[in-house]
């Protein structure tokens, strides 16, 4: 329960940070509450790695062993010899789903934070770009100028004067491109800071996501089934003749 009372108050915390990336801030204050989040995940995962690694250890080898036994049984099994077992093996299979739930949620949460931060970028950007239109210089090469510049008739000479100020800094509009420049590329580090650093849950290294889960189940499933032919035999040798047959 204490686990995952802090899963999901961090949860909230990513939340409330999706929320501020659709405000109109420094690129700076995102990457400062990114930190402060990562290092939280990092003290939750240093914490409760231990405790869920003997969690996943302890219930396993007793569901396997419960397992073991049952099957191997030959008497007849009922609620009344069979109850406790059947009760406290449901109770444990519940209590570490939901702990793995959790440190998977805040993990999806983690990472999905990379996609609101590129769509972030991306509508930035393209609002931005609408107030700039790119000629070409005498290299070839575009280069960008305030559009405001251009809702004006200009002629062949004047534009060939506006491109040589603003590539030696004297033009108006280099003060709004430098600005926009340097928007740009703080937004584009911040979001490559975030697909190279997703966070999450960890257990000593191992992100607690979907694909981590999913080779939990495949693992559980091995031992489930090196279980079973252990001790499930089919000892009617015509039955079993016959069924083949049939197939």
């Amino acid at each position: 329960m204490l686990f995952n009372v802090v899963c999901n108050l961090q949860v909230i915390h990513f939340d409330d940070y999706g929320k501020l990336l659709e405000q109109d801030a420094d690129p700076l204050v995102y990457l400062k509450e990114h930190l402060q989040l990562r290092h939280n995940l990092s003290k939750i995962s240093h914490r409760f790695r231990m405790f869920l690694l003997l969690l996943f250890l302890s219930v396993t080898a007793s569901q396997f062993a419960i397992l073991f036994k049952t099957t191997a049984y030959n008497g007849p099994i009922n609620f009344t010899n069979g109850g406790d077992i059947a009760v406290s093996s449901v109770v444990q299979v519940v209590g570490l789903v939901l702990c793995l739930h959790a440190a998977a949620k805040i993990s999806h949460r983690a990472q999905n934070i990379s996609s609101i931060a590129s769509r972030w970028h991306a509508l930035a950007t393209c609002s931005t770009d609408s107030n700039y239109v790119t000629t070409p210089n005498s290299s070839g090469n575009l280069v960008p100028f305030p559009a405001h510049l251009f809702l004006r008739d200009y002629s062949e000479s004047d534009l060939e004067s506006l491109e040589t100020a603003s590539l030696h800094g004297n033009s108006p509009g280099t003060a709004q491109l430098a600005l926009y420049m340097s928007s740009y590329h703080k937004r584009e580090s911040l979001v490559l800071y975030l697909l190279a650093n997703p966070g999450g849950i960890t257990i000593f290294g191992w992100i607690v996501d979907r694909t981590f889960l999913n080779t939990i189940l495949m693992l559980e499933l091995t031992l489930v089934l090196f279980v079973l032919s252990k001790t499930v035999v089919i000892p009617d040798k015509p039955l079993m003749n016959s069924f083949i047959g049939f197939l």
